[in-house]
Order: C-alpha cells, then sequence, then structure tokens
C-alpha cells in the first residue's frame, strides 16, 4: 500500500517542478515585455517634453535663467531624457535573461568597467527603472555565471565584480583564468560586472 502511494506522490513531485520551471519562464517573458514598454512609455513622455520645448520662443527673454517658465520645461526635458537614455540602457543591458536555478542572469554586461560602489549603484539604478531589484552576484553566485559562462554568453576574460561576503570582503574573479581573490582597493580598480536577480 505504501508503494502505491509512493508513485503518484512522485508524480506530483515531478509537476510541481515542471510547473514551478514553465512560471519562472512565463515571468521571464513578462518582465521582459514590462521593461521594454516603459521604454516605449519613456520614449512617449520625451517627446511630450521636447515638442513642448521646440514651442517656446527663440527671444533671448525667453531664455533668461531667471524666467520659471522656461526652465520648468528646460528641467523637464532634460529628466526625460535621462530618464529615456537610463531606462533605454537597462532594458538593452538585462536584454533577454537567462535562469539558472533561482537565479535570473542579465543577457549583457554594462557597457563599460566601474569601481566596486559605481558597479553596484548601476545594477541597483536599472532596476529602479522597471520596479525590479537587480544587484551584483554574491561569492557564490559568481562562481555559478564562471561555470555557466559558455551557456550564459557574453562574458569577457576579465575579472569581473561580486557582493562583499559576510566578513565584508569583496571577491573578484577572472573569467579567463577562474582565480578568485579578495579585492583589496575597491575604489581605484574597475571591473566588468554582470547584473542579476533572484525569483
Amino acid at each position: 500500500m505504501k508503494k502505491l502511494l509512493f508513485i503518484p506522490m512522485l508524480f506530483a513531485c515531478f509537476m510541481g517542478m515542471g510547473q514551478q520551471v514553465s512560471m519562472g519562464q512565463q515571468g521571464q517573458e513578462e518582465a521582459r515585455k514590462a521593461r521594454v514598454a516603459k521604454v516605449a512609455y519613456f520614449s512617449d513622455v520625451y517627446d511630450k517634453a521636447r515638442k513642448k520645448h521646440e514651442t517656446i520662443p527663440l527671444d533671448e527673454n525667453s531664455r533668461l535663467s531667471n524666467n520659471p517658465r522656461y526652465q520648468a520645461i528646460k528641467n523637464d526635458l532634460a529628466k526625460a531624457a535621462k530618464d529615456l537614455s537610463g531606462a533605454a540602457d537597462g532594458e538593452k543591458t538585462i536584454g533577454k535573461t537567462i535562469i539558472i536555478g533561482n537565479l535570473e542572469v542579465a543577457q549583457n554586461d554594462k557597457s563599460s568597467t566601474m569601481n566596486w560602489e559605481l558597479a553596484k549603484n548601476a545594477c541597483a539604478d536599472m532596476g529602479t527603472f522597471f520596479n525590479e531589484v537587480w544587484r551584483l552576484p554574491n561569492k557564490k553566485e559568481l562562481q555559478i555565471l564562471f561555470k555557466n559562462k559558455d551557456k550564459i554568453g557574453g562574458f569577457k576574460n576579465k575579472s569581473y565584480w561580486s557582493l562583499e561576503d559576510e566578513n565584508y570582503n569583496v571577491i573578484g574573479k577572472n573569467f579567463g583564468s577562474g582565480e578568485q581573490f579578495i579585492v583589496s582597493d575597491k575604489v581605484n580598480i574597475g571591473y566588468n560586472f554582470r547584473c542579476v536577480r533572484s525569483f
């Protein structure tokens, strides 16, 4: 009797695992569509701000620094341009994500190397445009990325950042040699980095 009960329980567990993977992939695609839609929204806001800016007369008085109407429109345009640039860059960096276990990995590195603080903030800032939490990988996750670097793609044979570990050390890893090391200078050294998030 126990054996008979065990088989349907095993089948249910297997089906549950399949459903979890399916839900993860579905959520991944929905999140990507939402990011694309958000970029389109910021693009629309920018176009409206630009058209409004173009309606200002070109006489010198309208461009004086103490003209509140002009300054307000100018500030709105600057903010819209910054938001659009940040969202578009974030969407491009995140791209078509790769899921490994419960870790979602951005498709691309950020375009330039940064010191540790800037890299950490760049991942966090990228997520704010889409109400998502993106971050640097921790030490164990960095090893997962290295082991799956060919599957994920786009990694350079150079060093990558991680978050601080439990001893407040920042671990770097060279994706060419596989060497892992404690970074003594987080301020003056720039490394590559790949943003991740958990789900």
